[in-house]
C-alpha cells in the first residue's frame, strides 16, 4: 500500500489536534473542581497510550477513563488535599516558632520530605492507575511509594520535567495553559513513569498486554 507525500503531515496534524483536544477536555472538565480528579485520570489515560505507542482515540480514551476511574481519582484527590492542608498548617505553625531551634529545623525538614514524597508518589500513581486499572488504590499507593524510594534520583528528574511545561506557559502567551500545558506535563510524567514501570513490573505488564 502506497503512502501519499502528505500522509505524514496529516498524521502530525491529527496528533497535534488530539494533543490540544485532550488539554481542552481537561480544562473544561476541571472547571467544577470536584471533577478535576476524573479529568486528570482521563488525561493520563490518553497520554499514556501515546507514550506506550498505542492508537489514541481522544474522545473514547479521555471520557471513558474519566468515567471508569472517577472513584479512585477522587479518592486520590481527597488524599492529596488532606496532605496539602496539613503541610500548609505546618507552614503556619513554623512562622510562630523560633527559626534557630533544632526542633524547628527538624520539623521543617520533615515537612519538606513529606511534601516531596507526596508529589513524587503522584507522578507514579496516576500512570499506574490507568495502566493497571484492576489494582485497588492501596496497592497503587504502595507500589508508587516503592518506586519513589527505589528510584529517588529519577523521581526528582520526573518532578522537574513535570514543572517545565508550567514554567514555559508563564513565558509564552496565555493560551498555552489552555491549549497545551497539561497535556505536555502529562506526557512527560507518563514517559518518565513508563521507563520505570517497564523495568520494575514486567510480569504485571505482560498480563495487561495479554488482556488487551
Amino acid at each position: 500500500m502506497f503512502r501519499r507525500p502528505n500522509d505524514g503531515l496529516f498524521d502530525f496534524l491529527d496528533q497535534a489536534a488530539a494533543f490540544v483536544l485532550a488539554n481542552l477536555f481537561w480544562v473544561l472538565l476541571s472547571i467544577p473542581l470536584v471533577s478535576a480528579p476524573a479529568a486528570t485520570a482521563g488525561l493520563f489515560a490518553t497520554t499514556s497510550r501515546w507514550v506506550r505507542g498505542k492508537q489514541v482515540e481522544v474522545f473514547q480514551n479521555f471520557w471513558g477513563a474519566a468515567w471508569r476511574f472517577w472513584r479512585k481519582a477522587t479518592l486520590i484527590g481527597v488524599i492529596d488535599l488532606l496532605i496539602t492542608g496539613l503541610l500548609l498548617l505546618n507552614l503556619v505553625i513554623f512562622q510562630r516558632m523560633d527559626a534557630g531551634q533544632i526542633g524547628t529545623v527538624l520539623s521543617q525538614s520533615a515537612t519538606l520530605f513529606v511534601g516531596l514524597t507526596a508529589l513524587t508518589v503522584n507522578l507514579y500513581l496516576w500512570p499506574l492507575m490507568v495502566i493497571f486499572d484492576d489494582l485497588p488504590l492501596r496497592r497503587l499507593v504502595d507500589t508508587s511509594l516503592k518506586l519513589v524510594f527505589a528510584f529517588p534520583a529519577w523521581s526528582l528528574v520526573m518532578l522537574i520535567l513535570a514543572l517545565i511545561p508550567f514554567v514555559l506557559s508563564l513565558l509564552l502567551f496565555t493560551g498555552t495553559l489552555v491549549l497545551a500545558t497539561f497535556s505536555a506535563a502529562s506526557i512527560l510524567i507518563n514517559w518518565g513513569a513508563w521507563r520505570i514501570i517497564r523495568r520494575y513490573m514486567p510480569e504485571a505488564l505482560a498480563k495487561v498486554e495479554t488482556q488487551g
